[in-house]
């Protein structure tokens, strides 16, 4: 069983253990506000990675041309 399936599967046997319903709805909203803050921060990560790369990129191409000048 992938990762995944596992997480979940662990997630859903927490959340039916709960007895208040709004516990339940509470706990529910608290992890999908996680999974987003998480999925923002691979998405900023990747941004700022792909950033910097093109960023490097220019500037080692800049200072290779002045240097053979």
């Amino acid at each position: 069983m992938g990762k995944i399936k596992e997480l979940r599967k662990h997630v859903n046997t927490e959340l039916s253990q709960m007895q208040d319903p709004d516990d339940m709805l509470n706990a529910a909203g608290h992890l999908y506000g996680v999974s987003a803050a998480a999925q923002l921060m691979i998405s900023l990560k990747s941004f700022v990675s792909n950033h910097l790369k093109r960023r490097i990129s220019y500037v080692l191409r800049s200072t290779i041309m002045m240097i053979k000048v």
